[in-house]
């Protein structure tokens, strides 16, 4: 029996996919085990993590059943959603739509927001630091008539239990999105893999600020002349332009602020509205 090295929990989860049923509101995910770094136990724990925070959050995409799970393969259903954040990412981004097109700025706004909660409680409930959002992470249901937006993809080769500090060690993440101190840990580990761990909650907020920041501007974060890595490792901040609304430039100011005066989601979570205008 190809289940039967799974847990209860586990077990109870499994439900073969039905197209017919399902094909309209969920669809399925898998990880094939010979294509990834990552064997049944870890993707086991990405899938247990998934279901715990969407059972407490509607930040995340519903999460409904385990289809496969064996040796070779993982195959989970989830809610199918209508698109991811790259569908409201233009070329020249939010600068160029309100500027061409007099969108607004409250688009941007209501984003960051959403990212905020949704990360704290991601924190909260899955007790883990996602440490690779980004726009392609992000998937959105439409709610009459806007986007809802959600944290997708809690791969095991990417998010990071919490120790009693809060604190992880980064694996894998994309660079481009990544804080520096995230980098500076994997340089640190190729020398003593025992190295100090870092703050989760404030990697995620770098992540969330460059997330944004793709969003305004249409492109990834901009990080100097220099190769980004080791820019990064210098701890370099990614550009901000002055086109971008000074409330915002000031939530993206403090996303990029050195580790120690950086907020945590939860923390802008609770003082949005000191921060972020209305037009």
């Amino acid at each position: 029996d190809e289940h039967a090295e799974l847990s209860d929990e586990v077990n109870t989860l499994i439900q073969p996919f039905v197209d017919e049923l399902y094909s309209k509101d969920y669809a399925r995910k898998s990880v094939v085990f010979t294509e990834s770094q990552i064997g049944l136990e870890q993707g086991i724990e990405e899938v247990l993590i998934h279901r715990k925070i969407s059972q407490s959050s509607d930040h995340v995409p519903l999460f409904h059943s385990v289809d496969e799970a064996n040796s070779k393969r993982l195959s989970w259903v989830v809610e199918k959603c209508d698109g991811d954040m790259m569908d409201f990412i233009h070329k020249g981004g939010y600068i160029k739509k309100v500027e061409e097109d007099d969108f607004t700025w409250n688009d941007v706004r209501e984003c960051l927001k959403q990212l905020c909660e949704g990360m704290a409680e991601v924190h909260e409930f899955g007790e883990c630091a996602h440490l690779d959002l980004k726009p392609q992470n992000v998937m959105y249901r439409m709610v009459d008539g806007k986007p809802q937006y959600l944290i997708s993809d809690f791969s095991a080769e990417t998010f990071q239990k919490f120790d009693d500090e809060k604190n992880v060690r980064p694996n894998q993440f994309t660079l481009s999105y990544a804080s520096p101190e995230m980098v500076q840990y994997m340089v640190r580990k190729n020398e003593n893999p025992n190295t100090t761990p870092i703050n989760g909650p404030k990697a995620d907020t770098w992540m969330i600020g460059t997330t944004i920041l793709t969003m305004c501007t249409g492109s990834v974060p901009r990080l100097g002349g220099i190769s980004p890595q080791i820019h990064l490792v210098m701890g370099g901040r990614p550009e901000i332009p002055e086109a971008i609304p000074e409330d915002i430039k000031t939530f993206l100011n403090l996303c990029f602020a050195d580790i120690n005066e950086r907020p945590t989601p939860l923390d802008f979570a609770n003082r949005i509205a000191d921060l972020i205008e209305t037009e």
